[in-house]
């Protein structure tokens, strides 16, 4: 279920965005983007120390750490798993309830 305003609406048919909209879509992005995170950060906790990536020391910590995010943010731009629409959706309905 997709929520718009009239605002919104008019703004689309005149190919136009709002500040606003571009707003909202890196919150959500950047939310999803958190999660994924540390869904992967999870999935890649139990592997084993790389000795050539430092042996488990702190290197091998950044490295890691770094990897996850570039996969969290890669996994986000090609469509993600579907939670920055709703957040989107969430912040919009907060936004109207306020208004």
């Amino acid at each position: 279920m997709e929520i718009n305003t009239d605002l919104m609406r008019m703004q689309q048919q005149l190919g136009q965005t709002s500040k606003l909209d571009k707003r909202l879509d890196d919150t959500a992005q950047s939310f999803e983007s958190f999660f994924v995170y540390t869904i992967v950060k999870e999935m890649t906790s139990g592997l084993d120390n790389d000795p050539k990536l430092g042996g488990g020391g702190y290197a091998e910590g950044v490295w890691r750490d770094m990897l996850n995010e570039n996969i969290a943010d890669e996994i986000t731009k090609s469509g993600g798993i579907g939670i920055a629409d709703s957040i989107r959706e969430q912040l919009i309905r907060y936004q109207e309830a306020a208004q």
